[in-house]
């Protein structure tokens, strides 16, 4: 079953905006609120250093991309590519992709969320990959749900991942390039090109724990919108019914 008109799905995504709105409810009156503070913690979070401050800011964009801004070369498959992709892409640009969400993932304490680990004040992972048969965690790309994404949303870890997690799904949202993370993925493991933080490694795909690889790419999506395939969704956002087969795009 292929997705309908582009216009269709778009226009879908603009009135729904939500993960299953008849479950979660709509963010329209939210979207007014100005999150440059998100509970008592600043865009730059509390990194010190300026690279990091700069970092912090480009993660905890919480205004959506218009059409304009969204670069239309984004694709999973562009994005998965292998080599060193440093700066094959540009934070500036926001993407749309489609992907087999294989996992969910809480985050820990991070300075661009000011160290906290409260509940509504850490990152979610979307683990992506290019279908359900693809296990390996050096396959992956990762989708932010930032702590101003949730609230936007009224979005709750549970909701998100009960909804997401393996289906088809498209994102939307900024491009962003995580220096941190570049020993930690395929693509730039041996790469030198560091501006601030991410000098540990290399690692490997089957290292201890917590001293491999676990991604494919630096490059993520701080995800602003999204529809994901389910039986009782909105008729004009429909993915392929059988997990195993990718949606058409």
């Amino acid at each position: 079953m292929k997705f309908q008109t582009a216009r269709s799905v778009l226009l879908a995504l603009v009135l729904v905006g939500t993960i299953g709105a008849a479950a979660i409810g709509t963010a329209e009156s939210a979207v007014q609120e100005n999150l440059d503070t998100y509970r008592d913690c600043p865009m730059e979070g509390s990194a010190r250093s300026l690279c990091t401050q700069d970092q912090n800011r480009l993660k905890n964009r919480w205004h959506a991309p218009s059409d304009s801004d969204i670069n239309p070369g984004v694709t999973l498959d562009a994005v998965l590519q292998q080599g060193d992709d440093s700066d094959r892409w540009s934070s500036d640009a926001a993407a749309e992709i489609t992907g087999y969400v294989a996992s969910v993932e809480v985050t820990g304490a991070e300075s661009c969320n000011c160290g906290s680990d409260n509940d509504g004040e850490t990152d979610f992972h979307s683990n992506v990959v290019t279908g359900p048969s693809v296990h390996s965690e050096c396959s992956r790309m990762v989708v932010e749900f930032t702590p101003r994404c949730q609230h936007l949303n009224n979005w709750t870890f549970d909701q998100v991942s009960q909804e997401i997690e393996h289906k088809w799904v498209k994102f939307r949202g900024w491009m962003f390039n995580d220096i941190y993370h570049m020993r930690e993925a395929l693509n730039t493991r041996r790469s030198n090109a560091f501006k601030c933080g991410g000098r540990n490694g290399p690692y490997t795909c089957t290292g201890p724990q917590n001293k491999k690889l676990w991604r494919r790419t630096i490059w993520e999506i701080s995800f602003r919108q999204m529809s994901a395939s389910s039986r009782d969704r909105i008729a004009e956002i429909v993915f392929e019914e059988d997990p195993h087969k990718r949606p058409a795009i």
